[in-house]
């Protein structure tokens, strides 16, 4: 059997390389929201982020690099205790050019020491697609403050 992280080529993104893995879930852009939602939801880390263009909108936060990017999603999971991706739906898919918008809801568990509580809201991410490969622009989840 292949290592499913067998790298299969090595593409230019702008001034990086990026290493293109045979798992590499940016062929279906649903999977990639989802996966990328449930990561943040679920207090998972963040490896690799090849799928991120040069500079991403997260929530209120502009134009953010990979490693500013992991900062602010790091700092938000630290605050909890757990937190556990309850529900995700991709309600909405509206494709205009090279942009594909997705607009679903999102629940989340997010527990302290003594008590939980749940956040409801939507949420919006834009991908665009750039040589067959798409790349998340812009990230934003009502009821999640980074």
């Amino acid at each position: 059997m292949q290592n499913p992280n067998q790298i299969y080529r090595i593409k230019s993104l702008g001034p990086h390389l990026v290493l293109v893995y045979n798992d590499h879930p940016l062929a279906d852009p649903e999977t990639l929201a989802i996966s990328f939602l449930q990561k943040i939801l679920n207090k998972q880390h963040l490896e690799s982020m090849q799928f991120l263009g040069n500079r991403v909108r997260l929530n209120k936060f502009n134009n953010l690099s990979e490693p500013e990017l992991h900062y602010l999603i790091g700092r938000y999971q630290k605050r909890y205790d757990s937190l556990s991706s309850i529900f995700i739906s991709v309600d909405e898919k509206k494709f205009k050019k090279k942009r594909l918008t997705m607009t679903g809801q999102h629940e989340t568990g997010c527990c302290f020491e003594h008590h939980c509580e749940i956040i409801r809201g939507s949420w919006q991410m834009e991908l665009y697609s750039h040589e067959g490969e798409w790349l998340v622009v812009s990230v934003d989840m009502e009821g999640v403050d980074f």
